[in-house]
């Protein structure tokens, strides 16, 4: 996985799924180096329905989101 953002104790990171199964756009948000959650790049809402995205950082995801998706897609597309 490529980690794509660094801020403060969170981070995330993007997977190349080519040649396996391919899923939606998405992230995977780790607090302190342990995984917390997933999250759809273009929604920026987790994949489970019980989970929450911290609010404070929110903001700093909506600003990064266009390379998140840039980085996804060069990863992912073919």
């Amino acid at each position: 996985m490529t980690r794509a953002l660094h801020h403060g104790n969170f981070a995330v990171y993007i997977g190349d799924e080519r040649g396996g199964k391919h899923h939606a756009p998405h992230g995977h948000l780790a607090e302190r180096g342990n995984r917390i959650l997933s999250f759809h790049l273009l929604t920026l809402r987790p994949l489970q329905a019980n989970q929450q995205i911290p609010r404070q950082l929110l903001p700093v995801l909506k600003e990064e989101q266009p390379k998140m998706i840039a980085l996804w897609k060069k990863l992912n597309e073919s």
